[in-house]
């Protein structure tokens, strides 16, 4: 599959960009405290390389929760949320609820934190062409898990891709200033998905000139 072109990634990591920066104001909005977010970084990665890039990505992570939620619509895809250790622990202390988590309220401040993040997200992102998304289902993939365990868990070894050759891997972090809340983001387009977001960029693109 031929790569994105740079004027195609500029655009689109403007409009991640956006996307992000509304993601977090949904979240200081809901905690009332600030959140702040790094620059996105946007690269379509082969199935082959994709446990690699995510080892690179997020290496210094010990124990991760991750939610999983699939997405269709104009583009179709699931995006992760890979939260470090301590980040239900700090959502506790910002909602006022700090203390020993029994393992249901952390699953639901997982589920309620990665609902804001994705439905912020995408529909800022997919807003941008204009079209619509709609969320299939929410799940919790797994809880506290050593990362290197999470990959083998995603990609395991000699299996091939069900649905996707590339992707496009879309990552950035949060962090709230309050405590150690550490987010990751990394959305799974569709191959049928990723030309499609090539075609929007391009008309966006054909628009500003």
């Amino acid at each position: 599959m031929e790569d994105y072109n740079e004027d195609q990634y500029d655009l689109l990591r403007e409009l991640t960009n956006i996307a992000i920066g509304q993601a977090a104001a949904e979240l200081d909005s809901v905690w009332n405290t600030r959140v702040d977010f790094s620059i996105p970084k946007v690269k379509m990665v082969s199935f082959s390389d994709m446990r690699g890039k995510l080892l690179e990505l997020y290496a210094s992570f010990s124990g991760v929760s991750v939610v999983k939620q699939s997405f269709g619509g104009m583009l179709s895809g699931e995006i992760l949320l890979i939260f470090g250790e301590e980040a239900m622990s700090t959502v506790a202390v910002v909602l006022g609820k700090e203390g020993e988590l029994s393992v249901r309220r952390e699953q639901t401040m997982l589920g309620e934190t990665s609902q804001v993040i994705a439905g912020a997200c995408l529909n800022s992102l997919i807003g941008s062409f204009e079209g619509e998304i709609h969320f299939i289902d929410l799940s919790i993939f797994c809880e506290h898990l050593p990362f290197m365990d999470l990959l083998n868990k995603l990609f395991p070894r000699g299996t091939l891709p069900k649905n996707w050759k590339y992707s496009l891997l879309i990552n950035v972090i949060f962090q709230a200033i309050e405590g150690n809340f550490d987010c990751f983001i990394v959305i799974f387009l569709s191959e049928p998905s990723i030309e499609e977001l090539r075609c929007q960029l391009d008309k966006l693109i054909e628009e500003e000139y």
